[in-house]
């Protein structure tokens, strides 16, 4: 009985299967007490009792060392994950930090090369996307959504040099295609609203009621939503949009100029 509260009150099946065995180990003590077995030829309750203490035991072993396994498997790829995430931050992020600094101060000279803006613009993209990749690589595989949607918007916000308000419900769980993209897209939002907008204050919140409605708010200088969608070498709202209809959702911007801006994602 103390074998069996504990396997409930803390889950480990070692020790459920443990409580089973010395449940069954009882019975044919008990069963050997009410009837000893006289004649070794003879096969008794007590020996198929004693039995499925022998088996629950070995169940539990067994289901202990393929845990044990599971686990050392799973250290080693989040090992290998942090290692591909530490050499991106050490290689490609610095290299690319160094191109816009360097183009940067190229574009600022007078007779500076035509595209330099484009080069150092196509770096900052590069530069954000390698961003995503070493904290999606970093981060815990078995992270909640919350709490990696949260650790995203806030490295972002952090970065820019914004505020962040975050309403997130923390039982949310979704989909790992659906996490991803919503990752993507808040990592996105905030920057621009942070960046383009100049923003100041981003709010982050999240319903999961009927579906999944996120929304992220800022008090930045707005745009015109129809002159966004149409001006060319910006690819963030027009890959939002593609990343939240690929699963089936919605996408809708509302900004005003000087008004800031608002971002709705509708999934189903």
């Amino acid at each position: 009985m103390g074998f069996a509260k504990r396997g409930a009150a803390t889950g480990d099946r070692f020790i459920q299967w443990i409580a089973i065995g010395a449940i069954l180990a009882a019975f044919a003590r008990l069963n050997y007490f009410l009837f000893p077995s006289l004649y070794t030829e003879w096969f008794y309750t007590g020996d198929v009792l004693r039995l499925g203490f022998f088996l629950a035991v070995l169940m539990g072993g067994i289901s202990e060392i393929r845990l044990s396994q599971r686990a050392l498997a799973e250290t080693a790829v989040l090992e290998e994950r942090r290692r591909v995430a530490r050499d991106l931050h050490d290689g490609v992020a610095q290299d690319l930090a160094f191109i816009i600094q360097h183009g940067r101060r190229l574009s600022q000279r007078e007779q500076s090369p035509k595209g330099v803006g484009l080069l150092v613009k196509a770096a900052e993209n590069a530069l954000d996307e390698s961003r995503h990749a070493i904290a999606a690589l970093a981060r815990p595989t078995d992270e909640p959504f919350a709490t990696a949607l949260k650790r995203a918007a806030a490295e972002t916000a952090s970065r820019e040099g914004a505020e962040l308000e975050i309403h997130i419900p923390r039982e949310v769980e979704v989909p790992d295609a659906t996490r991803e993209a919503l990752l993507r897209v808040v990592r996105e939002a905030v920057t621009n609203a942070a960046r383009h907008g100049r923003a100041k204050h981003v709010t982050l919140e999240m319903a999961a009621q009927d579906g999944i409605a996120l929304r992220i708010r800022d008090d930045g200088d707005g745009f015109e939503v129809s002159a966004a969608k149409e001006k060319p070498g910006r690819r963030g709202l027009a890959g939002m949009r593609e990343r939240v209809e690929a699963l089936g959702g919605d996408l809708r911007i509302r900004s005003d100029l000087g008004g800031g801006s608002e971002i709705e994602v509708l999934l189903p």
